[in-house]
């Protein structure tokens, strides 16, 4: 099913039952979800919320909370629904001219009809280890610690630049790994 769900080719019919498959086997304490396409055609209607407590000093109003975030061909989830499609890359404060910062997806909500996510930085490593993969330019892996920051901000989804793989090395360190095609360099 997911090789069908994959080709742009993808017969609606498919599509349909995939739509029937997670309503009928989604978790029960996880109602949010969000697919951009449904909801262009109008099959979904999220409610308002007030934001969580760690969330309303960044966002003041009323939210929709989502467990995903589907745009085209790439799932963002927030970290209690999929941990793997939480971890992004990003530019902080949408500055393309800065090197991209390693985060995990708290929240994704919704505000007047954006959609954006709160997400808590991967903390960097302040050990006293030389970054055994500072020597291998085309493996794109950077150590950093094993924490995120107790803080969130927000980020805008155009502000993201790719997922990231994240390997606990350490309970101290981990190996964080740039998923995307195209390798960042500073000019």
């Amino acid at each position: 099913l997911r090789c069908w769900l994959a080709r742009l080719d993808c017969p609606p019919a498919i599509k349909e039952c995939k739509v029937l498959f997670d309503k009928a086997y989604a978790s029960q304490h996880d109602g949010y979800h969000w697919d951009a396409g449904l909801a262009s055609q109008g099959n979904i209607s999220p409610a308002l919320i007030s934001a969580p407590m760690d969330l309303q000093h960044l966002v003041k109003k009323k939210v929709t909370l989502h467990a995903y975030l589907k745009l085209g061909r790439v799932t963002f989830a927030r970290s209690s629904t999929h941990l793997g499609d939480s971890l992004i890359y990003f530019y902080a404060d949408g500055i393309r001219s800065l090197e991209p910062v390693p985060g995990c997806i708290k929240y994704i909500f919704e505000v007047d009809g954006i959609s954006s996510f709160a997400v808590q930085r991967q903390l960097p490593f302040r050990g006293g280890s030389v970054n055994p993969f500072q020597y291998y330019p085309h493996f794109l892996a950077d150590l950093y610690s094993a924490e995120l920051s107790p803080n969130l901000e927000v980020v805008k989804v155009e502000w993201v630049m790719c997922h990231f793989a994240r390997v606990a090395l350490t309970s101290k360190f981990v190996a964080i790994l740039s998923l995307s095609l195209v390798r960042y360099t500073s000019i």
